[in-house]
Parts: C-alpha cells; structure tokens; sequence
C-alpha cells in the first residue's frame, strides 16, 4: 500500500497520511477500514463469517480502481498515438474518459461513497492533470470532440454491448489540401 521496501524505517507521518486520505470512505462503520491510495485498494474487515455487504464494498472499490487505471492507461499510451483506423473510435472513448473525469459528481449522483471514492481515484491517479496535459500537447483534440459530438450521441446507449461497435464509425475524411494532422 505504501510501496517501501524498507517500511521499518519510514515515519509514522506516512502511514497517517494515507489513512487521513481515506478518512471520509470509512465514515459509516466502525468494523470495516477501506484504504485507497496509487499504490492499491485495502480493505479491512471483520474476521469469522464472510460478510457479503463487506465483499461486495471491496469488490466494488475494485471496480473503481478498475476503471481509474484503464483511463490512466488510456490517457498516457492509447489515446496520444491514436491507432490508424480507429481514431473515431477513439475519440468516442476519450469523450467518455473526459466526462468521467471532469463530470463525475453527475456520473456517479447514485452513491455519495462512490463518488468520494472516484474522486480520491481521479487525484491518486493524476486523472485530471493527465487530461490537462493530453489536451495541452495534442491542442486540436478539443475541437475535433465538440464536431463529433452530435454522432457521437446516437451511439451513447448501451455501446459496450455491441460487439462490433468500433467498427460502426465511419472513416472521416479530409478534404483536399487540408494538413493530415487534424481530421474533420
């Protein structure tokens, strides 16, 4: 959780530290200690009778976490380089990432223990910053967001359950003498 070898020799400050940042996810019980920070998830429980409501909060913060590292991943490696012939594709995902990450107060309005978790992921995870700079070094992803919106919409509902779905955006063209760096 604190990723130091040497643990003995740390200071107390730092353990404190990341039970202060998790202070506010443990609010409602008393026999249970989730931990979160960018090193991983802990959860603490009590011991003898397995307790659903106890696997399923880690199991959900799992899924989380799950969720965080893939948009980490698919902001720093995946979406800069933007695979040949699926840059429709995905920018639609970009889309969803940036809504996930500035939007998430409306994403996640079901659960308040939700959302303090994403939010705890989206600052342990550099999620907003990455954003920032993803937008920063490739300046013309803005505008070519905002022009692909209204499509992008009519796919919202439910696109993971189409098993051909990157396949459904067409390839947008350029038109002639236009810089092949920024496509319309």
């Amino acid at each position: 959780m604190i990723g130091h070898e040497a643990y003995r020799e740390m200071l107390d400050d730092i353990v404190a530290k990341v039970t202060q940042k998790s202070q506010e996810l443990n609010l409602k019980s008393t026999s249970e200690h989730l931990l979160v920070n960018k090193q991983g998830i802990s959860f603490i429980s009590p011991s003898g009778d397995a307790n659903y409501m106890h696997k399923r909060r880690f199991a959900l913060a799992m899924d989380l976490a799950e969720i965080g590292l893939v948009f980490r991943e698919f902001l720093d490696g995946v979406y800069p380089d933007r695979r040949k012939g699926q840059a429709e594709f995905l920018d639609y995902i970009y889309r969803i990432i940036a809504a996930w990450i500035t939007q998430w107060p409306a994403i996640l309005s079901v659960s308040y223990g939700n959302r303090l978790l994403w939010q705890l992921l989206i600052s342990e995870f550099a999620l907003a910053e990455k954003l920032n700079l993803t937008e920063a070094q490739n300046p013309w992803i803005r505008a070519e967001i905002e022009s692909a919106s209204e499509y992008f919409s009519k796919f919202a509902d439910r696109w993971w359950q189409a098993p051909s779905f990157a396949a459904t955006f067409p390839r947008r063209t350029r038109p002639k003498g236009e810089d092949p760096g920024i496509l319309i």
